[in-house]
C-alpha cells in the first residue's frame, strides 16, 4: 500500500518533543507502562492528571520548552508554514478548553476539562486492550506520521496514533506499521527555503530550535509546578481499569 512503511517507534515524536520507546517522561508511555506493571490504578491516574496540569505555555516556545526570540503560534511548523495558516489551518481554537478536545496540546488560560481527561483514560486503555489482542492496523487503522530529517537522522512526528505507539512499546514492540506523509522541506538542510523562514514569520534561529527540538536524543523532564486548573464539568474517573493481559 503507498505510503504505508514500518518505522520504529523510537523515531517517533509527539508534537510536544518528546519521543517514544522508552525514553521516560512520556505522559502517555508512562501510563499504560504503569498500568501493565499492575501498579495501584488510583496513583497512576493522580499522576497522570498532574502531569497533564504541568503543560504550560501559549506560544510555540513555551510549548516546547524553548526561549525564542519572537513570539509564534503552537504547530506553525516554519517548514510548512502559509500565512493563512495563521486564521484558517484549525479546526478547533488552541486556546478554547472546550473546543479543543486534546489536553496535551491546548493553552486554555481556564483549565481543563475533567472530562476530558477521564476521555484519555478511555483512550490509552482501549488502546492497550485492543493492541493485546494483537496489532491489526490494517483492520483498525494506521498511525500516521510525517517524515522530518536532520543529516541522516530521522523522526516522524506522529498527527495520529499517540496512544497507539504508546501501547505498542509498553507490549514491547520496536516498530510500527504507519501511513508516512512526505513532507519535501522538512529536512534542516533547506532551512533558507523554508515557507516561513522566506515570509519572514519566523526568525531563522528559531525556526532552527523549533526544528532542533525533535531531535533532542532524550525527553526534558516534566516541570515541577502545575500551571492549569481543572474544570470539573464531571467528577474524575478513578476506577479500576480492565485486566489487559
Amino acid at each position: 500500500m503507498k505510503n504505508i512503511c514500518e518505522i520504529e517507534i523510537k523515531d517517533c515524536v509527539h508534537y510536544r518533543g518528546f519521543r517514544y520507546g522508552g525514553f521516560g517522561n512520556n505522559i502517555y508511555e508512562d501510563y499504560i507502562i504503569s498500568l501493565l506493571a499492575g501498579e495501584d490504578i488510583y496513583v497512576i491516574k493522580k499522576e497522570f492528571v498532574f502531569r497533564v496540569l504541568l503543560y504550560n505555555g501559549s506560544d510555540f516556545g513555551s510549548a516546547l520548552g524553548l526561549t525564542l526570540d519572537r513570539i509564534y503560534r503552537p504547530w506553525l511548523f516554519p517548514w510548512i508554514f502559509a500565512p493563512y495558516y495563521i486564521s484558517n489551518n484549525y479546526c478547533f481554537d488552541l486556546y478554547d478548553v472546550y473546543e479543543n478536545p486534546d489536553i496535551i496540546c491546548h493553552f486554555s488560560s481556564e483549565g481543563v476539562l475533567a472530562s476530558h481527561i477521564n476521555r484519555e483514560f478511555v483512550f490509552l486503555e482501549k488502546a492497550l486492550k485492543n493492541i493485546s489482542k494483537g496489532y491489526q492496523p490494517d483492520t483498525f487503522g494506521y498511525v500516521t506520521v510525517t517524515k522530518m530529517m536532520l543529516g541522516s537522522q530521522v523522526r516522524y512526528l506522529v498527527l495520529d496514533g499517540n496512544h497507539r505507539i504508546s501501547a505498542l512499546h509498553a507490549l514491547g514492540y520496536k516498530t510500527v506499521r504507519a501511513k508516512v506523509l512526505s513532507t519535501c522541506l522538512a529536512r534542516r538542510s533547506l532551512m533558507y527555503i523554508w515557507p516561513g523562514v522566506i515570509t519572514n514569520y519566523f526568525a531563522i534561529e528559531d525556526a532552527l530550535k523549533i526544528f532542533d527540538r525533535y531531535f533532542y536524543e532524550n525527553n526534558i523532564p516534566f516541570t515541577e509546578t502545575p500551571f492549569r486548573n481543572i474544570i470539573f464539568d464531571e467528577p474524575l474517573d478513578f476506577k479500576f481499569a480492565e485486566n489487559f493481559v
